[in-house]
């Protein structure tokens, strides 16, 4: 789900208010930063780090803060009401509850995922107050970068998941689909 969400819902908004060239370098950018992380500093995959601290879950953390900001942005500009409106606010459901899911299966006590969870609410709620007075063009930057982490994030949790065995491809296929068919409908 994390690189579906990279690669057919931010990449292309991205792509929609910058050249290309511009939105494959903010990617770039993305997926080197949390190659250099995992790499250099600290495994950054939730999933395959031995360190139990709140590091592991930072890369992940910072790019669905960054998303959920873009989206109460979004949402805040958006006319209310409006078909692109209700889709950016039912999207928040499914990719909470996947994030939850996720979240919790790598061993997180329920009570931590809950207040992480409404955590990423709240920054979708601060974008929807700041939407007039944040700048969406970096913000749209800022997505791309995104993009590359998330993308990056989820070829990890599949790599991981195809030496543990323990890929569900019809749940990887189903997620992507359904991201590709809500943003092709916005």
């Amino acid at each position: 789900m994390l690189g579906a969400l990279g690669l057919l819902v931010l990449l292309p908004e991205m792509m929609e208010g910058f050249p290309s060239m511009v939105a494959l370098a903010a990617f770039g950018f993305g997926l080197l930063l949390a190659w250099g992380l995992d790499r250099y500093v600290q495994p950054i995959c939730p999933e395959c780090s031995e360190d139990e601290s709140w590091w592991r879950f930072a890369p992940l953390f910072g790019a669905l803060a960054v998303h959920g900001l873009f989206d109460g942005a979004m949402i805040g500009v958006s006319w209310p009401g409006s078909f692109s409106n209700w889709v950016l606010v039912l999207h928040r459901v499914p990719e909470a509850l996947t994030t939850y899911a996720m979240i919790e299966s790598m061993g997180v006590p329920r009570f931590w995922v809950r207040w992480q969870m409404f955590g990423l609410q709240i920054v979708a709620l601060i974008g929807l107050l700041l939407a007039r007075q944040l700048d969406l063009g970096l913000m749209t930057l800022a997505q791309g970068v995104v993009a590359g982490v998330l993308v990056y994030l989820g070829a990890h949790q599949l790599h991981h998941a195809w030496e543990e065995r323990n890929m569900n491809w019809g749940a990887v296929g189903v997620g992507a689909a359904c991201i590709g068919i809500v943003r092709w409908m916005a």
